[in-house]
């Protein structure tokens, strides 16, 4: 099992002022250490035709977010890494689920803006709760994609 949750934001920019260093920071830790790890671990998932591998993209990765290009761009690159990968080990029996959580409260949410709306962030252990309940489903199940909000912040 494979849960790929890393996560890193840079400092909110127009993309003409993000920089290439922050740009490729966030390619490297949202979407290159998934790829390397799924990269490293899949032969032997492969081997025991089983396993599951549950992205934690970002509801920014279907529609971007204004100052987020970078992270909004490593969360989309997440999202069809995990898409394509389901296509291809899906007939070994290996399951992949790509969650995209909205606002999390974590620091680095509270970093670039602390007066974001509190009744639009959701607590990692809800999220966590999700994951658990994806795991204790039976292999022959599949959840392709959980979006998950809370309820103030859903439109």
């Amino acid at each position: 099992m494979i849960i790929n949750n890393a996560g890193w934001c840079p400092p909110l920019r127009l993309v003409q002022d993000t920089t290439i260093e922050d740009w490729d920071f966030a390619m490297n830790v949202n979407a290159r250490g998934p790829f390397l790890l799924i990269k490293a671990l899949l032969p032997t998932m492969l081997a025991k035709r089983s396993g599951y591998v549950i992205n934690i993209s970002s509801e920014v990765a279907r529609g971007g977010c204004a100052t987020a290009s970078a992270y909004s761009a490593s969360k989309a690159a997440l999202l069809a890494l995990g898409e394509s990968l389901l296509d291809e080990v899906a007939p070994f029996g290996i399951r992949v689920t790509n969650v995209l959580p909205g606002t999390m409260n974590t620091g680095m949410r509270w970093d670039d803006n602390p007066d974001f709306p509190r009744e639009t962030v959701m607590e990692p252990d809800d999220l966590a709760q999700v994951v658990v309940d994806l795991l204790k489903l039976n292999d022959y199940v599949l959840v392709r994609e959980i979006p998950v909000r809370p309820i103030q912040g859903d439109e």
